[in-house]
């Protein structure tokens, strides 16, 4: 059984990192042909998200290769983490921009007519380059905190990165990752909220246009 999923496993990655190669790529071919799209403000941070989730995806097939080309075992940490590197990078930068997203929804929900009047293009511009810059960051720490000509008894991801990465790793994923369903969960509640506070036709209204601001503007 082990066996059998060491085999496939790398074959199954490559399959997923194509569609999302080919997912994302449709995603932000077709908002640069479309003019029309490029108008609804909250696109541009949502493009920002395909780019990381299309990083991902190139950076998941040099892993993959590795994998194949050791049969799974015995791979040094060099050449584990830097085949990880950009699929370390596009996961990191998902993580940040998703939490942007819901951080830019709550914003839009409680201040609109202030959201209206900002600049999306270069906020979105600003938060993909910080999310790769905090990905890239991340890369580099993992590189540099041991030997990277070790052998590890498999390919794995965790067993090539050292302790401290691990508990840098485990850490920032928990506050990104507790940070986000906080946010989504409180722009949800007032969503919630909202609809059932409609008792006149100005509360409709208001309801209507907070809507239209977190999930379609």
């Amino acid at each position: 059984m082990v066996v059998a999923f060491l085999i496939f496993a790398p074959w199954i990655l490559i399959a997923i990192a194509i569609i999302m190669i080919f997912g994302n790529g449709v995603i932000l071919l077709t908002v640069a042909k479309n003019a029309s799209l490029r108008q609804n403000d909250c696109l541009y941070l949502i493009s920002g998200l395909a780019v990381s989730d299309f990083i991902t995806g190139i950076g998941t097939l040099p892993y993959c290769a590795n994998m194949i080309a050791n049969e799974y075992v015995n791979c040094t940490r060099g050449s584990i983490l830097g085949t990880m590197v950009l699929n370390i990078t596009g996961v990191r930068m998902n993580q940040f921009i998703t939490l942007v997203i819901g951080i830019d929804r709550l914003y839009a929900m409680l201040h609109p007519i202030s959201y209206r009047t900002k600049n999306h293009t270069k906020i979105a511009l600003f938060v993909t380059v910080a999310g790769l810059l905090i990905g890239s960051i991340d890369s580099a720490m993992y590189l540099l905190e041991l030997t990277l000509s070790d052998v590890m008894p498999t390919c794995n991801l965790l067993i090539a990165i050292g302790p401290k990465s691990r508990v840098y790793r485990f850490t920032t994923d928990l506050i990104l990752n507790v940070s986000t369903q906080i946010i989504y969960a409180f722009v949800f509640y007032k969503i919630h909220k909202l609809e059932n506070e409609q008792t006149n036709d100005v509360s409709r209204n208001n309801f209507r246009q907070v809507d239209g601001f977190a999930f379609i503007n």
